[in-house]
């Protein structure tokens, strides 16, 4: 994250095999930028590489919209999806994991980040049978 955000809105949207349509509005709230910000921008931050989702995306999408002083945005999207550590060579199997991108940097999202998302916006409730 560069620089200091000065507010954060915050949207959660369904994933699939729920009642609504997949990325429909599911709720959004607004959240004091700097835990969620700081913990993005931390070193226990793993680097990863998205790769294509291979069997479909397995959980809801957090939607992060950082403002700056200077009236800029930065949109970062927190997913349930198929992503592969960097580094294995493409070997390792994909597998489930929640990462965070703002289409330059995609990271591991800390999970105190997603535990906060969860608290305030709620989930799926398929998730919460994985």
């Amino acid at each position: 994250m560069p620089g200091h955000p000065v507010s954060l809105v915050a949207c959660r949207y369904y994933g699939p095999g729920q009642p609504q349509p997949v990325d429909t509005l599911a709720r959004a709230a607004r959240f004091s930028p700097g835990f969620i910000a700081a913990e993005l921008n931390s070193d226990r931050a793993i680097q990863l590489e998205p790769r294509p989702p291979t069997g479909g995306r397995v959980g809801e999408t957090f939607l992060l919209i950082f403002a700056y002083p200077n009236g800029a945005r930065l949109m970062v999207t927190a997913s349930r999806s198929r992503c592969q550590p960097v580094g294995t060579g493409g070997s390792a199997s994909l597998s489930p994991c929640r990462y965070s991108t703002n289409g330059d940097r995609s990271i591991l999202t800390p999970v105190p980040v997603l535990t906060r998302l969860v608290a305030v916006l709620g989930t799926d409730p398929q998730w919460n049978a994985r």
